[in-house]
């Protein structure tokens, strides 16, 4: 197989995520890849299924990946942490509901900062639907005990999983349209 070349842009590096949205592997009908490896479409298998857009505290999404390998085998650790303010019985439901959905996996999509915006989706396969999903959580809470205490009341989930392939990029045109939260021709995402 023959190496990739790679060039260089001269562009700012803005690090960071705008926006998550996840739902249930199962919730996926089909990914359209285009030949540059880049997703154009998703659909879902109803129109009520959908991704949905998660409001977290700012500047706490992260989307990472660990790679690892030998010969022909490579492992992949999709990693994507969050954290939310104040506790609440809404964000009780949110977890609950996201424990309930690790069972059959979950899959996410992350938009990055960036000028202009490049989403992510996490934790599909093509070749192994449902076996790649995100399937692990972390989760902690914690009160604080003053209300000078930085960063407490809150709610900090990480979720996880691993499979042979890289998270897959949302090609430019849906991206921009996840930025602007265009339900319209996004049909497969519920934003806030």
């Amino acid at each position: 197989m023959a190496i990739s070349n790679y060039t260089r842009t001269c562009a700012k590096n803005t690090p960071g995520n705008a926006k998550i949205l996840i739902t249930e592997v199962a919730n996926i009908s089909s990914v359209t890849i285009d030949s540059s490896n880049e997703i154009t479409d998703i659909v879902m298998d109803t129109t009520t299924n959908k991704f949905h857009e998660l409001q977290v505290k700012p500047n706490t999404i992260r989307r990472r990946q660990e790679i690892s390998g030998k010969g022909g085998v490579i492992n992949v650790k999709h990693i994507i942490s969050m954290s939310f303010i104040g506790l609440s019985r809404a964000l009780n439901d949110l977890r609950e509901s996201i424990h309930d959905a690790l069972a059959c996996g979950l899959c996410a999509i992350v938009l990055d900062k960036t000028t202009t915006p490049k989403a992510w989706l996490v934790g599909w396969s093509e070749s192994n639907l449902g076996d790649d999903s995100l399937d692990t959580i972390e989760a902690e809470d914690d009160t604080g005990i003053s209300s000078s205490d930085e960063d407490m009341g809150q709610y900090s989930i990480t979720l996880s999983g691993e499979s042979g392939y890289l998270d897959l990029m949302i090609d430019a045109t849906q991206s921009a349209l996840i930025a602007s939260e265009d339900e319209s021709t996004t049909d497969y995402c519920d934003f806030n």
